[in-house]
């Protein structure tokens, strides 16, 4: 990033993104902890369920949780016109869930906490959107999105070894209540150093959610969706290619740091030239890209395509993000900020059991071939609802619909 672009990016910005990041270290702790967490725990009306299943039903349902609230709870800080409140609402329950978490010894009992941490987030999610959105000028939307999308994905990226290597050499309480120690830290930090923002008035009509706002969700889920049917996948993988866990885990995780190392070049390049056009070429070259995932012979390639397909996921979803954000620039981007993460949420819940069935009794490539048909329909869609707009920054919202 340049000299200029990092000036042109207000500082409340980077102090919101740092503030955050332990907490978002915290969450990424989760992902190794929880699953590994669930075979300690003893059930009452699970206890004869498989582990794997058990896993599956707790990310299905923390998933389904945080994608049918969003929509729900984003409207509540657009008719407060505040944004802080339901952030800081967001961390002290995801500091007081993560304590929880050490105390329990019930399977029923991880459920309801997740239940409550999926609500939790679909509160905070949505106003922190807001906030990137008040924090960034006309401008410079794709290199906020971008920037702040960096700085959780390495806390993100970093919290799973952390938490791995805490449960491994300590204990799976004392990650817990590490990831507590963290969310409370990042709650200290947003309390005393960020800044409140507004949206420009209290909302005082009903909401309305514009249909292009719709079809940029639908991009969103197909993304994930596209992101995510690789997690059922990893076994098949490891007995076609002869693939080893740890080489199965690098090709997890390059996806990621491609499409952390790219997101702001993109989402600079996207804010001097047509996002559109950004945007449709992304996610013609994902629909090539998963197919290939299907017939990759060996590890190194397969590694080698979710690099690129990390780079691709970026050139869709940074100048996608930003495009929201110009077209639900005003009172109601809490709402519309909440349908689009609810669409990533959704994505992430759906796509391994997609992946799963469609392999499982069709065959192993269908679910490539139906997310590329799927990524090629969203960008038609996105072609036609924005290509004919004079510029990227004044988007006329038309035909209306009540969300």
């Amino acid at each position: 990033m340049s000299g200029k672009t990092f000036l042109k990016i207000k500082k409340e910005m980077y102090i919101l993104s740092f503030s955050r990041f332990f907490e978002d270290f915290g969450t990424g702790m989760m992902v190794a902890l929880i699953p590994l967490y669930i075979a300690k725990l003893n059930s009452v009306y699970f206890q004869d369920v498989p582990v794997v299943v058990k896993v599956g039903i707790v990310m299905s349902i923390f998933g389904a949780v945080i994608a049918l609230s969003q929509p729900f709870l984003g409207v509540l800080t657009d008719y407060l016109g505040k944004r802080k409140p339901l952030i800081l609402f967001g961390l002290a329950g995801f500091a007081v869930i993560s304590f929880l978490y050490a105390r329990i010894n019930l399977f029923e009992s991880l459920i309801m906490l997740r239940i409550i941490e999926g609500l939790l987030v679909g509160a905070a999610l949505p106003s922190l959107m807001g906030m990137l959105s008040d924090l960034s000028l006309p401008d410079t939307k794709g290199r906020v999105i971008g920037m702040h999308s960096t700085i959780r994905g390495i806390a993100f990226g970093l919290g799973p070894i952390f938490g791995g290597a805490v449960a491994t050499y300590y204990s799976y309480t004392a990650g817990f209540y590490l990831c507590a120690v963290f969310g409370t830290l990042s709650l200290l930090l947003v309390s005393l150093f960020v800044k409140e923002t507004h949206s420009r008035g209290k909302i005082d009509t009903p909401i309305k959610t514009s249909k292009n706002i719709l079809i940029i969700s639908a991009t969103v889920f197909i993304m994930m969706l596209g992101t995510m049917i690789v997690v059922s996948l990893l076994p098949e993988f490891e007995g076609r290619l002869g693939a080893s866990q740890f080489s199965l885990g690098i090709m997890i995780s390059v996806f990621m740091l491609a499409r952390l190392l790219f997101q702001i070049p993109i989402g600079t390049i996207s804010d001097n030239f047509n996002k559109t056009k950004i945007i449709v070429l992304g996610l013609a070259v994902s629909s090539i890209l998963i197919i290939s995932l299907g017939y990759a012979s060996s590890i190194n390639e397969l590694i080698f395509i979710r690099g690129l397909q990390g780079i691709a996921a970026a050139a869709v979803n940074t100048p996608l993000i930003a495009l929201a954000a110009e077209i639900a620039d005003g009172s109601n981007i809490g709402h519309s900020m909440g349908y689009i993460m609810s669409a990533n949420a959704g994505g992430m819940a759906i796509g391994p059991l997609v992946g799963g069935l469609l392999a499982g009794y069709i065959s192993f490539v269908t679910p490539f071939y139906l997310c590329a048909f799927l990524m090629l329909f969203s960008a038609v869609l996105i072609w036609i609802a924005f290509n004919e707009l004079p510029g990227q920054h004044n988007v006329n919202i038309n035909n209306p619909i009540r969300g």
